[in-house]
């Protein structure tokens, strides 16, 4: 069986977009980039909303008409993300100054406070520039 090429049409990790809807995603990751059959397996784009972190996928061959690149966005910005967080019956807050995209920074916020303050009973908000971008309904728990 032959493999079948994926173009990429130039995107890369680490790519923000904007969308026609005016908001803007990084790319984190591709699907399928070996599958023998594309019609069958079609490679996606893997994104995320760089405020809220967010994830989507699409099609490679859908991307092309519904997003502009964005590499004013790319830089890395300084960003103080506020998280809060109820653990053991109590809500807790903590501060951190982190660089990078806003999706990562949060990643790396929640993985920080988790890492501090052991388990999460439940995420209450991530906080960056004033207005909370990242509300979490779900339970999360680590035992």
């Amino acid at each position: 069986m032959t493999k079948e090429f994926t173009d990429l049409q130039g995107l890369a990790v680490g790519q923000v977009w904007q969308h026609k809807n005016g908001n803007c995603y990084e790319i984190y990751d591709f699907t399928n980039l070996e599958a023998g059959r594309q019609d069958e397996y079609p490679t996606t784009v893997s994104y995320r909303n760089i405020h809220t972190g967010a994830p989507y996928s699409r099609k490679v061959s859908r991307w092309a008409g519904s997003f502009t690149r964005r590499e004013d966005l790319e830089k890395n910005n300084e960003l103080t993300i506020l998280v809060s967080a109820l653990v053991g019956g109590e809500t807790v807050t903590r501060s951190y100054q982190l660089k990078g995209l806003r999706a990562a920074c949060i990643d790396q916020a929640k993985a920080k406070f988790a890492e501090e303050l052991g388990e999460v009973d439940r995420w209450v908000f991530i906080n960056t520039t004033g207005k909370t971008v990242h509300k979490i309904e779900k339970v999360v728990s680590n035992g």
